[in-house]
């Protein structure tokens, strides 16, 4: 997979991607509440000998997205998530985010902290409303003003789908600047 790298900083496009309920589902709820779309276990624990066992699906079309994303802009992990936990879900599902790429909740927490990107169009895919990730956002305003893209969450099932037409649409917003 190739990233595009743009030389002209005015038609950068920061594309930042949320992971939990954007990209992935994680099962809290057990085996009482299997997702529908097939789980992998994944143990995110560091230390040898240690399981941090999670039961994760990943979201039908997400991987399509984000190589459509590619083709346009640079394109970011911004997650709530540890450090850990966003490159596990990264190399497991083959999600394709370099790891100097991936902001996890630190960044996220002290979103004062300029990331090492530069200026562009910026944008922000995420599940969860503006008004829920007041963070995310000042993080990315750093970089100048960003344009927020909210996609319906994905809980593990089928027709929660990344599909087609949703990525088009998605390109043709981002396109547009």
């Amino acid at each position: 997979m190739q990233i595009k790298e743009f030389k002209n900083q005015n038609n950068i496009k920061n594309i930042f991607v949320d992971l939990d309920e954007t990209l992935i589902h994680t099962n809290l709820a057990g085996k009482d509440h299997p997702n529908e779309v097939e789980e992998v276990e994944i143990n995110i624990a560091s230390e040898l000998g240690r399981k941090d066992i999670y039961p994760v699906s990943l979201r039908p079309g997400a991987t399509k997205l984000l190589f459509a994303l590619r083709e346009i802009g640079q394109v970011y992990m911004l997650t709530r998530a540890t450090k850990d936990y966003a490159i596990a879900m990264n190399k497991v599902f083959g999600l394709g985010f370099p790891v100097d790429r991936i902001y996890d909740r630190e960044f996220v927490k002290r979103f004062n902290i300029k990331p090492n990107i530069p200026n562009g169009n910026n944008y922000l895919i995420d599940d969860l409303s503006s008004y829920d990730n007041y963070e995310k956002i000042k993080f990315i305003e750093q970089l100048g003003p960003p344009k927020y893209i909210q996609i319906k969450a994905f809980y593990g099932f089928k027709e929660e789908a990344i599909t087609s037409s949703m990525i088009a649409e998605i390109v043709e917003i981002i396109k547009k600047d």
